[in-house]
């Protein structure tokens, strides 16, 4: 319980902040309603407690207290779990607004979005890099993200493709919104079939855009995972020729077993063709995260 009036005095401390109110309320609502879950467990645990004082010679009282306050114990140790997620994504937020100052509008960053975490990252990559070309496969929140670091950068262009044309009008009206449609664009590229190492995927269809060589950043959250088994594999076979010579790939959904499989063999790919990886795991991102450092062996 500590863990929850933690997290409640923190929205509190924060609440005033306008940029916040429709972000975290939705963290409050979570919050409130794993809280009542969790007393209503503990209430009941507590009732069974006196009857058991009551009837403590009944040996099949005695068992059907332990169930219980072993899946108390059970449930307190999931939503603590959660609840320590949360937190960690709300510090996550609060170190994007104060890492860009420029950013105006941060849609939704729940269910299948980039997770707070995620979008912090990329911040501190872009920042951090200073990348002059940025490729990302799926627009949404984080090309805001992105288009936002690279104008406070004052360098760099993103340019994000989607495979869908009403994801891709949401994400430049949101574009617009923030003003950052100078330093970055979102184009429509298609799935379609396009063999790779002998197998059909269903990925994008790059003749809708023109190629760019110097790729410095390529971030990779598309095409969706259940498109087919392996679905992100295409990315790195398809885009190496037009890496620069040193740059970073950026995987999200790396908890997922299908993207832990892609990475294993993008890094056997890029090390068969000279290049030398320095792989980094954040497995403790509320999706799971890998940085993948390449760079061109001379």
């Amino acid at each position: 319980m500590r863990l929850f009036r933690g997290v409640s005095t923190f929205l509190k401390a924060i609440q005033s902040l306008p940029q916040f109110i429709s972000i975290f309320n939705e963290y409050k609502e979570i919050l409130s309603r794993n809280e009542t879950q969790l007393r209503y467990f503990t209430d009941q645990l507590i009732a069974m407690k006196m009857q058991h004082d009551v009837h403590a010679s009944s040996k099949d009282f005695k068992e059907g207290a332990f169930v219980l306050q072993d899946h108390f114990s059970l449930l307190e140790r999931k939503i603590n779990l959660n609840m320590q997620n949360y937190f960690q994504q709300m510090e996550s937020l609060l170190s994007i607004y104060r890492s860009l100052p420029n950013l105006k509008h941060l849609p939704n960053t729940r269910g299948w979005v980039g997770s707070p975490d995620f979008l912090l990252k990329l911040v501190e990559i872009v920042l951090k890099r200073k990348p002059q070309f940025v490729f990302e496969l799926s627009s949404g929140v984080s090309s805001i993200i992105l288009g936002t670091a690279l104008q406070l950068n004052q360098l760099g262009h993103l340019l994000s493709i989607d495979h869908e044309e009403s994801y891709a009008n949401v994400t430049r009206a949101n574009i617009e919104l923030n003003g950052i449609d100078k330093n970055c664009s979102v184009k429509v590229c298609p799935l379609v079939n396009v063999e790779v190492e002998g197998i059909t995927y269903r990925w994008y269809d790059l003749k809708t855009i023109q190629k760019r060589e110097g790729i410095d950043c390529l971030v990779i959250d598309g095409p969706p995972g259940s498109t087919q088994p392996l679905a992100r594999y295409p990315a790195v076979p398809l885009l190496y020729n037009f890496f620069s010579d040193k740059m970073v790939i950026i995987m999200d959904d790396a908890n997922r077993r299908d993207e832990q499989i892609i990475i294993d063999r993008w890094v056997e790919f890029l090390h068969a063709r000279k290049f030398k990886v320095q792989r980094t795991d954040f497995p403790a991102f509320e999706k799971g995260l890998v940085v993948l450092e390449v760079s061109r062996i001379a």
